[in-house]
């Protein structure tokens, strides 16, 4: 069996653009369910135009995709075991860009808020870390999972 020729630059971004897909279904899973729930029950955490809720979608792909990226450059082929790290990683990371990313969409970014931040990225991570993190692992592992499966298929189909 012939080794597989190595990711083209579009195939990365591609896959960094499904893996930040993946991320931020992964986060849907929460974030619909407890953040962008307005309609279902009153939630004090949400706002009545779901800006929190895009805000942690958004968050969650871009990070997922900046990581992926990252594993597609250094993974050598350890995509699941990478897959995990970059799940860790988008699942801490995603919080300060989060709460970012939901000053500028509520208009309400300016130097208080950039300074609030950490402090709101430790009480998320107390918070939230133990269900975001978990999730986003499994995006991880299911990215590096079909990885895997489609080098294993064009390799056996290579020949």
């Amino acid at each position: 069996m012939a080794p597989a020729e190595p990711a083209s630059s579009t195939q990365r971004i591609l896959w960094s653009l499904l893996a930040g897909v993946c991320f931020a279904a992964s986060a849907s899973l929460f974030v619909v369910p407890f953040i962008g729930a307005e309609t279902m029950l009153p939630n004090p955490l949400s706002n009545s135009d779901g800006a929190m809720g895009a805000a942690a979608l958004l968050a969650a792909f871009l990070v997922g995709t900046v990581c992926w990226l990252y594993v597609e450059r250094h993974a050598e082929r350890r995509y699941i075991r990478a897959g995990v790290l970059a799940g860790i990683a988008t699942g801490t990371v995603a919080h300060p860009v989060m709460w970012f990313l939901w000053g500028l969409l509520n208009g309400s970014i300016w130097m208080g808020i950039l300074f609030l931040v950490p402090l709101f990225w430790l009480f998320g991570l107390l918070l939230f870390g133990i269900i975001t993190i978990p999730l986003a692992i499994g995006a991880g592992v299911v990215v590096g999972t079909l990885r895997i499966v489609t080098i294993r298929y064009r390799e056996q189909h290579a020949a």
